[in-house]
């Protein structure tokens, strides 16, 4: 009997380890779907290299290569560092925790991001100047790339916080509602590319991709409203919309406060991404926005933890 009772449970652990290890599988095969379908968008492109004009795909090469640096530099270092954190708190059920966690955090990401999408689509001349305009490259492709990158710039703040978003979805297990929205996605971009492209060549392609970005920031925030109700959305889009006001705001002054200035081109356009930003955020401090406060705190905190140190 007793030896029957062993066998018995290492008969269970084995069909539980077996069973553990075809979820995993599964998992896996869906994560690596979800992140192939993703890369479909420049093949997507690729298509298209007969209906754009020459230099149209590298371009769009080049847009897409200055659009990434803050997504690489500032957004992918967030997402490592909160997506452990948003997993331990769904394993703990901590809903009231995690959604004052995402809402800040999606805050403070539209307070950066924002206007970053203000300054690659209204003062993305002397960026690409500074880091392409040389050799073959003159100012004919320069302002085609410009183009290019002011209509793929519309999409910059919304696929921000779309990563934060395919964080939640990886830490509540919703891989599957993930994977529907990816390949909806897809769709969404071969189609718009076969009604646009024909009419507005590289910048078609650009505006594609800023649309299905936008696609992909609305069907997440709403399926986790329904399914996980841990985003205040009501809150999200009135944030934009409040950013968005400031930020139009901020650039029509500094319009108006140059409009007569007789300096060259380069020191013009610094000097004005310079007052745009300043504007942006004063603004902020004037109205007493909250991530401008925990911003300001967390400074302050690292600042105190420093001279501590030494």
């Amino acid at each position: 009997l007793k030896k029957a009772k062993i066998i018995s449970i290492k008969i269970q652990d084995f069909l539980y380890f077996r069973k553990s290890l075809s979820s995993i599988s599964s998992s896996i095969i869906l994560i690596i779907m979800i992140e192939s379908i993703g890369q479909l968008y420049t093949i997507a492109d690729r298509y298209y290299l007969y209906k754009v004009d020459k230099g149209g795909i590298s371009a769009m090469n080049y847009a897409t290569n200055i659009l990434l640096l803050p997504i690489t530099i500032i957004a992918l270092s967030v997402y490592t560092v909160i997506f452990p954190k948003i997993t331990s708190l769904f394993n703990n059920r901590a809903n009231q925790e995690l959604k004052i966690f995402l809402n800040r955090t999606i805050k403070i990401f539209l307070v950066f991001f924002i206007p970053m999408t203000f300054i690659l689509i209204f003062y993305n001349n002397i960026i690409i100047k500074l880091l392409y305009e040389r050799g073959k490259f003159g100012q004919p492709e320069s302002i085609m790339t410009g183009t290019v990158l002011s209509y793929l710039s519309l999409g910059l703040f919304v696929y921000a916080v779309y990563g934060i978003f395919n964080k939640i979805f990886y830490g509540a297990g919703m891989i599957k509602a993930l994977l529907l929205i990816t390949i909806l996605s897809c769709f969404i971009k071969i189609g718009l590319n076969l009604l646009i492209v024909g009419y507005m060549k590289q910048n078609g392609l650009a505006l594609s991709t800023s649309i299905t970005y936008l696609f992909l920031f609305i069907a997440s925030i709403h399926t986790m409203q329904w399914k996980l109700k841990v985003i205040d959305t009501k809150m999200v889009y009135l944030t934009i919309g409040f950013l968005v006001l400031n930020g139009t705001f901020s650039f029509l002054l500094v319009g108006i406060i140059f409009h007569n200035f007789n300096i060259s081109n380069n020191m013009k356009e610094i000097m004005q991404i310079i007052l745009f930003v300043y504007l942006f955020y004063q603004n902020l401090v004037i109205f007493n926005y909250s991530p401008m406060e925990y911003l300001r705190n967390l400074i302050m905190n690292k600042f105190n933890l420093l001279g501590k140190e030494y």
